[in-house]
């Protein structure tokens, strides 16, 4: 049986509630696989779950919680001034105070070290300071409540609900929070971040020479992608600039989908080979039908615009919504199922419960 049981959850803006849902019948079918966790561990939207299933003791009650939050928080709530400056590239399209007040509902005071659970978030910090090995620079982070970063004392009086924002802070999305970025920029799917710092800490706690691969055989990984739909550009040999890369109307920001998606599949291939098929699974659903990450849906026709446009701005992501909870509801979940069974990631005195979901 596993000793180390990691639960990690991918970034993807509001198509993580389609991760959560997912997790909610998992749950269900197989009663205490969410307490079995030891830790847990999310990027950007990811994060923001991930925090909040974590600050409460009953994790089923925080993922009740996480379920609620981007269910009812109005994350893009568009204003004039945001929208006008973010199409001339002035300021960020959105401002958070929504997000971060929904945040603290969610949260209250609560700092990162009281949180009741272990939980580690990906971000990037702008400036490392004096004090950076290497000189002065921008850093990928990993900001958590773990034993291990206990000892520095570096995140653990800083209030929840801030860990949350830096991991979530979304550039051109959104404005920048206390010097940190979205750490989707380099690990949307935090599942090798969150593996490699476990593995250095058990290489600190050893003694010296001892290499990680020693440190594999009792740790489990369970990892919830934000839903795959499939891309590709029928494209030979192109001289695109910019515009192309970004603009193209059936692909709006191309280059960023492009630099996520293979990045994610390039994680999830080394995680796999590192742990092997008994120690890790991903579910990343194959959807049906496409859930966007945020902005405008795409395809319309030119007489649909106008009217497109305007309930969008509205509730710019009530469709990618109802996207998200259709999948999250429906999606076949045997093989995620059939996983936890044969990975003994549940002491076999739990059972099975209810069936195949």
């Amino acid at each position: 049986m596993p000793e180390h049981r990691i639960l990690s959850i991918d970034g993807g803006g509001i198509a993580v509630l389609m991760s959560l849902l997912l997790l909610r019948r998992i749950e269900k079918a197989r009663p205490g696989f969410l307490a079995a966790a030891d830790l847990l561990a999310g990027t950007s939207a990811g994060g923001f779950s991930a925090i909040i299933i974590a600050s409460e003791p009953d994790p089923v009650v925080g993922l009740e919680s996480a379920i609620d939050f981007w269910l009812e928080t109005p994350i893009l709530s568009p204003r004039a001034r945001h929208l006008i400056g973010g199409l001339l590239g002035v300021r960020s399209m959105y401002s958070h105070a929504e997000l971060r007040a929904a945040l603290i509902r969610a949260l209250g005071n609560k700092r990162l070290g009281e949180l009741p659970r272990k939980v580690m978030v990906a971000a990037v910090q702008l400036d490392g300071g004096q004090g950076t090995p290497g000189g002065r620079r921008w850093q990928p982070r990993a900001l958590s409540n773990e034993p291990a970063d206990r000892a520095k004392n570096e995140f653990l009086d800083t209030p929840a609900v801030d860990i949350a924002l830096r991991s979530g802070a979304a550039p051109i999305v959104w404005p920048i929070y206390q010097g940190y970025v979205d750490g989707g920029l380099f690990a949307n799917d935090p599942s090798m971040l969150v593996l490699s710092r476990v593995l250095r800490a058990r290489l600190e706690a050893s003694r010296r020479g001892r290499h990680a691969r020693r440190f594999l055989e009792d740790i489990a990984l369970f990892s919830v992608g934000e839903g795959q739909s499939p891309h590709y550009l029928p494209v030979k040999n192109a001289a695109w600039g910019w515009s192309q890369w970004l603009l193209r109307p059936h692909l709006p920001g191309a280059l960023l989908e492009l630099a996520m998606e293979s990045a994610g599949e390039e994680i999830s291939e080394q995680c796999r080979l590192l742990l092997g098929e008994d120690q890790y699974f991903r579910l990343n659903p194959n959807t049906t039908i496409p859930v966007g990450r945020t902005g405008l849906s795409h395809g319309s026709r030119m007489h649909q615009w106008e009217r497109q446009v305007a309930a969008e701005l509205s509730n710019p992501l009530a469709d990618a919504q109802g996207k998200a909870v259709v999948e999250g509801d429906t999606y076949h979940l045997g093989k995620a199922l059939n996983w936890i069974d044969r990975s003994s990631w549940l002491p076999s005195s739990s059972g099975v419960a209810t069936g195949t979901a």
